[in-house]
């Protein structure tokens, strides 16, 4: 049995298509969250992922999409965010909210729990942005093995690939399909096929996507900003998520 798991798409669809051409035969998909948000082909990932055999789980940006109202304060984000719920066909929208907040998936090599990766739990004691990295406390992935049954915990949100095991569940990120991080510009996903994880990666047609970003409504520094997701594979540097550097000498892509 062949598994793909796909997170964080960000409605770039030149990057979706690389991924699904490059693994046609499959028995399953798993989306982990962000099917939209912060990209510029919003309506044609939803029906692209619409047409997929799949169980789909909500992510911060599909519920931001989702429930922008028109008097929000005016910013590029939440420009970004109206422009990409108006973009939304009734039928794409209606599909998007029906995204879970969380599954369990049965496998016959075990059962899997899909989360997008913002676990909304507080610990005082603990360095934990709300985010997993390669590199957070263990002790945030204790909490979580001991919350739920499931051998595998699959998640993605912080938009970096990779595995871990702790107290015997294993942890893997599949990466981000459309908008990676650590200067690696690919569409990154994962592969479970008979019990076992790959991590994965393919080019895709970046000008396609920067093209298509570049048409939208938006202010002209902002879409330069943007650009840098697609062409230096970081956020614009204000204001920086965190220090990636580590985890790039530590070979995370």
């Amino acid at each position: 049995m062949k598994y793909l798991v796909l997170a964080d798409v960000h409605a770039n669809l030149p990057a979706l298509e690389a991924v699904l051409e490059r693994e046609p035969e499959r028995d399953g998909v798993v989306f982990l969250g962000d099917a939209v948000g912060a990209g510029p082909h919003p309506d044609d990932v939803l029906s692209v992922l619409s047409d997929l055999d799949a169980t789909f789980v909500v992510g911060n940006h599909d519920r931001s999409v989702l429930a922008t109202p028109p008097e929000y304060p005016p910013s590029d984000s939440r420009d970004f965010e109206r422009w990409t719920s108006a973009e939304l066909s009734a039928d794409n929208r209606r599909f998007l909210e029906g995204f879970v907040d969380e599954s369990r998936v049965p496998t016959p090599c075990g059962p899997l729990r899909l989360h997008h990766g913002d676990f909304g739990f507080d610990r005082d004691d603990l360095d934990w942005d709300g985010r997993g990295w390669p590199d957070t406390d263990p002790e945030v992935y204790r909490e979580l093995a001991a919350r739920y049954d499931e051998p595998t915990v699959l998640f993605g949100h912080s938009h970096v690939q990779f595995e871990t095991v702790v107290d015997g569940t294993r942890f893997v990120n599949p990466g981000s399909v459309g908008q990676h991080r650590l200067g690696t510009v690919a569409a990154c996903y994962a592969v479970l096929e008979d019990g076992e994880f790959r991590l994965e990666a393919t080019e895709y047609d970046v000008d396609r996507t920067i093209t298509a970003l570049e048409s939208l409504p938006l202010r002209d520094e902002y879409i330069a900003g943007r650009k840098l997701v697609y062409t230096e594979g970081r956020l614009p540097d204000d204001p920086p998520m965190r220090d990636f550097e580590p985890l790039r000498e530590q070979g995370y892509r």
